[in-house]
C-alpha cells in the first residue's frame, strides 16, 4: 500500500501522542519548578534555563506527534487491514479480517470534546493490541468496525452482504446477522469453512437452549410476556409496562431491552448500582496503592513546602493512642483514594450480551468499551476481597483467549455483586461457566500439605526478626509479622481445594483474597505436575494449569495435592476429559 492511498487519523492525534510522551516528564518538571519557586533559591538565569529546557521538550514532543500523524496511514482492502506507520523506522502491517477478534473503543476527555474515539484492534496472537487508532471520528470508527466485520463498502464494493431480514452473511470466518456476531471460531481454529444458510444461531452462544425454543422457567430472567412486548411495540418506556411483565434484575440495576429484528428475545443488560461504587474499590491492592501514594506524597512535602516536616512530627509523637490514631487516619485517606479510583474506573459500568458478544462499558473520565466473544472465554475467576466477605459480595473476572496485554491478565466482567446472584448472572451471560462457588463440592488437601503452606514465610520472618531484635529498636515487632504470616498460611491451606464436576475443573485459593477458578476441561491447554525433593518425600505434588490467554498464556498453580490425584488430573486432561471423581491415594488408569 502506498502512503498516498491510505487514510489519516484526526489531527487531534498530534496532541494526544505528544501528551503521551510528555506524561512521564510533566510531574517531575512541575515539582522542579514549584520547589524552586517556594525555596527562592538560584538566579533568574537558572530559572530561565529550566523554562527553556521544558519548552524544548514540549516543542519536540509536538513535532514528533505531528510526524507520527503525518506518516500513519491505514486502509481496508483485499480482505485485510493494512497499516503503514513510523517516523525513523517505517513499518507495514497487514491483519487479515478473519483474524480480528475484538475492537475496543475508549473516549478520554479530549475525545469527548471533539467527538472522537480511540480504537484498539486485537487478534488471537501477537503483541496486544496489534493496532491502535488514537483519534478517529465516531463515523469513521463505525465504518472501520463494519469494514473489519465485512459489512462496509471498501473500494466501491461490498465486502460482505448483510441481510436486513436476518439472513446470515459469511465474512472472514464470522457470521453476522444485522449488527450482532452470531458465531466465532473457537480457539486454535481457522476461519469457518461453512455455516448453514437461513436463520442465525441462538443469541446466547454456548447455551443449551436451541434456537427458537423457550428459555427454561428456572432462568433468572424469564422471557418477556406478551404484555411487555405490546408495551415495547407501542413505544412506552419499560417502567410503564404492566406489573410482573419482567423478572426484576437481582443486581439492583435495570434491564434494558435490546431487540434486533432477527432476535425475538430481549438481550440482558446489567448495570452496577451507584451505591456499590463505594465498596468496589476496597480491595487489598487498592488500599496498598493508596497507602503508598499517601506516604509518597508526604515524602515530597518537604521539597514543595520546606516548613512542613511530616515525618519529623511523627517521630516526636509516641504512645499507643497516637499510633492507633495515625493508623486510622492512614486507612481513612487510603479508603478515600480507593473510592475515588473506583468511581473513576467503574462509573456507568454496564455489561450486556449482543448475539455472541459480551460488551462492557465503564469509566467516568475515560469511557472504555470492550467486546469479548463468549466462545473465546477460557475460564471464569470469582474473587472475594477481605472487606467484602461480611457483605457476601464478589467480583467476576474472565480469561479470554487472545485478549490482554500481559501474561495472566484477565478482564473484569462485573466489579461487585452478591454471591447469590453469581449463578444466575453466569447462566445468562456465559452458561458454560454457570456455578455458585458455595455449591461447588471442593475437596480439601491432605493434612501433610499444611506445613508447605505455613512454614516457609514465617520461618524467614522469624529469623530476620531475631537478628533485628539485637540491632534495631522495635525489632520484636517482626515476630508479630511472622505469627500473622503463619496464620495466613494456615487459612490459605484451609481454603485451598479442587473440584471436578460436569466436565469442569475448579480450583480454590485463599489468603487475603479468596479466589475460585472455573475451567471447562476442553479449555485447558495443558497441565503440568511437578515435585521438589520435600514433596517427593511426602508424596505430594504441585499442579500447574495453562490456558490460552494473552501473548504468553495464563497459568494457575496449586500445591499440596497428593501425587496420585495430580497424576489422575493430568492423564484425564490429556485425554480431553477429567475423571469424574479422583480420590486421593488411588491411581486410576484412564
Amino acid at each position: 500500500m502506498k502512503i498516498s492511498d491510505g487514510k489519516r487519523q484526526h489531527k487531534l492525534m498530534i496532541v494526544l501522542s505528544s501528551l503521551r510522551h510528555l506524561k512521564e516528564l510533566l510531574i517531575p518538571l512541575l515539582v522542579l519548578f514549584v520547589s524552586h519557586g517556594f525555596q527562592r533559591e538560584g538566579s533568574d538565569r537558572d530559572l530561565y534555563w529550566r523554562l527553556a529546557v521544558g519548552a524544548a521538550l514540549v516543542v519536540g514532543a509536538f513535532v514528533w506527534g505531528f510526524l507520527r500523524w503525518w506518516w500513519f496511514r491505514y486502509q481496508v482492502e483485499d480482505g485485510a487491514l493494512r497499516i503503514e506507520a513510523g517516523v525513523l523506522v517505517k513499518k507495514q502491517m497487514s491483519i487479515p479480517l478473519g483474524r480480528v477478534q475484538t475492537l475496543d473503543t475508549s473516549e478520554g476527555i479530549l475525545h469527548r470534546v471533539f467527538g472522537l474515539v480511540q480504537v484498539q484492534v486485537q487478534t488471537a496472537g501477537g503483541t496486544k493490541p496489534e493496532a491502535v487508532f488514537t483519534a478517529l471520528s465516531r463515523s469513521e470508527a463505525q465504518w472501520l468496525e463494519r469494514a473489519l466485520r465485512g459489512e462496509a463498502a471498501v473500494g466501491g464494493a461490498e465486502v460482505g452482504a448483510v441481510g436486513g431480514g436476518g439472513e446470515a452473511a459469511l465474512t472472514a470466518g464470522v457470521a453476522y446477522a444485522g449488527d450482532a456476531p452470531a458465531a466465532y471460531g473457537s480457539c486454535g481454529e481457522g476461519p469457518a469453512a461453512a455455516l448453514p444458510a437461513g436463520p442465525p444461531p441462538a443469541a446466547y452462544a454456548g447455551s443449551a437452549t436451541p434456537p427458537g425454543a423457550a428459555r427454561p422457567a428456572a432462568s433468572a430472567h424469564a422471557a418477556e410476556p406478551p404484555a411487555a412486548a405490546e408495551a415495547a411495540a407501542s413505544g412506552a418506556p419499560p417502567d410503564t409496562a404492566a406489573p410482573g411483565a419482567s423478572a426484576p434484575l437481582p443486581l439492583g440495576g435495570s434491564r434494558t431491552a435490546v431487540a434486533p429484528a432477527t432476535a425475538p428475545e430481549q438481550e440482558p443488560v446489567y448495570r452496577l448500582p451507584a451505591g456499590r461504587l463505594f465498596l468496589a474499590g476496597l480491595t487489598v491492592n487498592n488500599l496498598g496503592v493508596g497507602i503508598s501514594l499517601l506516604f509518597a506524597g508526604l515524602s515530597q512535602a518537604d521539597d514543595v513546602f520546606p516548613g512542613f516536616r511530616p515525618f519529623r512530627l511523627l517521630a516526636e509523637l509516641s504512645g499507643p493512642r497516637v499510633f492507633l490514631l495515625l493508623a486510622a487516619a492512614v486507612l481513612f485517606f487510603s479508603w478515600l483514594l480507593a473510592v475515588g479510583s473506583s468511581i473513576v474506573r467503574f462509573a456507568g459500568f454496564t455489561v450486556s450480551l449482543h448475539g455472541g458478544d459480551l460488551r462492557i462499558t465503564r469509566g467516568l473520565l475515560e469511557r472504555n468499551k470492550v467486546t469479548l466473544p463468549v466462545r473465546r472465554i477460557q475460564a471464569v475467576r470469582i474473587t472475594r476481597e477481605l472487606i467484602w466477605r461480611p457483605f457476601r459480595l464478589a467480583a467476576v473476572h474472565v480469561v479470554c483467549a487472545g485478549y490482554g496485554n500481559r501474561q495472566g491478565e484477565s478482564t473484569l466482567l462485573f466489579p461487585l455483586m452478591r454471591e447469590e446472584e453469581l449463578e444466575p448472572f453466569l447462566r445468562e451471560l456465559c452458561p458454560e461457566f454457570a456455578a455458585a462457588p458455595d455449591q461447588i463440592p471442593f475437596r480439601s488437601l491432605p493434612g501433610k500439605a499444611l506445613w508447605g503452606y505455613m512454614l516457609p514465610l514465617p520461618l524467614i520472618l522469624a529469623a530476620a526478626s531475631g537478628a533485628a531484635w539485637w540491632l534495631l529498636p522495635y525489632g520484636e515487632w517482626g515476630f508479630l509479622a511472622a505469627a500473622l504470616a503463619a496464620a495466613g498460611g494456615y487459612r490459605s491451606y484451609r481454603k485451598a481445594g479442587y473440584a471436578v464436576e460436569g466436565g469442569r475443573l475448579s480450583l480454590r485459593h485463599g489468603y487475603l483474597t479468596d479466589s475460585v477458578l472455573i475451567v471447562p476441561a476442553r479449555r485447558i491447554q495443558y497441565l503440568t505436575v511437578a515435585q521438589n525433593p520435600l514433596q517427593r518425600r511426602s508424596g505430594l505434588a504441585a499442579l500447574r494449569l495453562s490456558l490460552a490467554a494473552g501473548p504468553l498464556g495464563s497459568h494457575y498453580r496449586m500445591k499440596g495435592l497428593s501425587y496420585s490425584t495430580a497424576i489422575e488430573l493430568l492423564h484425564g486432561a490429556g485425554r480431553n476429559g477429567i475423571p469424574a471423581d479422583p480420590k486421593p491415594g488411588v491411581r486410576t488408569d484412564l
